[in-house]
């Protein structure tokens, strides 16, 4: 098998546009059919896995057009198709969720249309209201037999909520500068000046529909940008042994080249607020097993995953295209494990591949000691709080140590994490952690800024 090239393959449909589309202005932040159309599409492109792209096309006299576009169909806003010639048409005329499993030999699409979005598998779903039929919701894919009766079942039972989700906001949106304006007082040329009345129907206004709303959407832009391809790079860090300073692994860690400058933790973070989580996880996964092929044999690559994602039927089939043995899944501590079962039964179907697991950020998370014996991880990473300041403090000491003891007869080892002066390795070696991470040794680099020919490259930041 060429691993490679299935890797690459299976790992591209996560790394598809997903660039937004800027919304028209809304009224104060409130309300905007273009927000909720886009929080449709991205909540679409969650709830259908499968689906590399998602669009609403709305109906303009006799065609369609991609009014809000999502994933892979990013770059399409305003693409017009005829109802006469595609399937969507078909479907909103005869008010009949369709599917199409292979674009290519389907005589009821828009074949031309579908060459220039790249759509092989399609589910259009009529959206229609109770004056006639508006629009279509269309969630495609670059492969064929992307989705299946569930998927249809699902999209088919939503429609009514997202098409009054849809008529409803038109509606708000088209009623509140009439309302607003009705208050505001003319100055000399007969332009509206807002006055106290006005402010506060603004506010009863905002308050009632959603006072977050605006920051809402900013969230959701955000993270749709991070989703775009280029956004996020990886870079890696050595774990090293600290016994003779051979790489034992790499970590690969996300970097996000857009603004707000910010640490990655708070654009994962975002993503969950935004149930945009998975997908980020998802695409920065992806990108850390594009690098296996540049990692020297024999040194693993350990990846971040929340225990969320971890429950993502995705997470399998990408690393069942790797070799296993090579791989570190490193599940973050700072989430509740809402069914351990489920995860216990998962992590031993990544076991019996040769993958190890390691616990991460232990110390600093929500779970405790419960949560490693649980688990019973190949590897415990202690948080940097547990090893910042360890040279001075005799409590942190005793808490590494205790913990290093109770991992060497639980058969697991211990990672030391944010090693950043000469002071706190010789601390952390003299208590008898046997793999240590940090400044100190190697800051974080792009996987062709490392460089370590020889298994002792590290060997001059160990303590003499």
């Amino acid at each position: 098998m060429d691993t490679n090239s299935n890797v690459n393959q299976t790992i591209s449909k996560y790394l598809e546009p997903t660039t937004p589309t800027p919304s028209p202005h809304s009224v104060d932040g409130v309300t905007d059919p273009s927000i909720l159309m886009h929080r449709i599409v991205a909540q679409s492109l969650v709830l259908i896995p499968s689906a590399e792209g998602a669009v609403i096309e709305l109906k303009d006299g006799d065609d369609l057009v991609y009014t809000c576009c999502g994933g892979s169909l990013s770059s399409h806003v305003g693409l017009r198709v005829t109802m006469k010639t595609s399937l969507s048409g078909l479907a909103m005329t005869s008010n009949r969720v369709l599917r199409s499993d292979n674009t290519d030999n389907d005589h009821r699409v828009d074949r031309a249309a579908n060459r220039k979005v790249g759509a092989i598998s399609m589910l259009c779903v009529p959206l229609r209201s109770t004056e006639g039929p508006i629009g279509v919701l269309k969630v495609t894919s670059s492969h064929q037999n992307a989705f299946g009766p569930k998927d249809t079942e699902i999209l088919r039972q939503l429609a009514p909520f997202i098409t009054s989700a849809i008529a409803t906001a038109q509606q708000l949106a088209d009623a509140i500068p009439t309302i607003l304006r009705s208050s505001d007082r003319s100055d000399s040329q007969g332009l509206a000046v807002p006055n106290a009345t006005s402010h506060a129907m603004k506010g009863f206004i905002a308050n009632v529909l959603s006072p977050n709303t605006a920051e809402s959407q900013n969230s959701l832009k955000r993270v749709l940008e991070a989703l775009s391809p280029g956004i996020m790079m990886m870079v890696v860090q050595p774990i090293v042994e600290l016994d003779s300073g051979s790489v034992f692994g790499l970590e690969a860690l996300a970097r996000f080249k857009t603004s707000p400058q910010r640490s990655p933790d708070r654009w994962f973070a975002e993503a969950h607020a935004v149930g945009l989580g998975a997908k980020l996880e998802l695409n920065a996964i992806a990108l850390a097993l594009s690098l296996l092929e540049h990692v020297p044999n024999g040194t693993q690559l350990a990846i971040n995953l929340s225990p969320a994602t971890l429950l993502d039927p995705h997470i399998r089939s990408l690393l069942d295209e790797v070799d296993a043995s090579r791989i570190v899944l490193e599940i973050t501590e700072h989430q509740a494990i809402e069914d351990y079962p489920k995860v216990i039964s998962l992590l031993k179907h990544f076991r019996a591949q040769g993958v190890r697991i390691a616990v991460d950020d232990t110390g600093a998370g929500i779970s405790g000691l419960t949560h490693i014996l649980r688990l019973a991880p190949d590897l415990i990473k202690l948080d940097r709080e547990l090893t910042l300041g360890i040279e001075f403090d005799p409590v942190r000491q005793a808490l590494a140590r205790a913990l290093t003891q109770f991992a060497s007869q639980a058969g697991a080892r211990v990672i030391a994490e944010g090693i950043e002066t000469n002071a706190a390795m010789q601390a952390i070696y003299d208590i008898g952690i046997p793999l240590g991470q940090g400044y100190y040794i190697a800051r974080p680099s792009s996987i062709d800024g490392l460089s370590f020919n020889a298994r002792n490259d590290f060997k001059s930041c160990l303590p003499q």
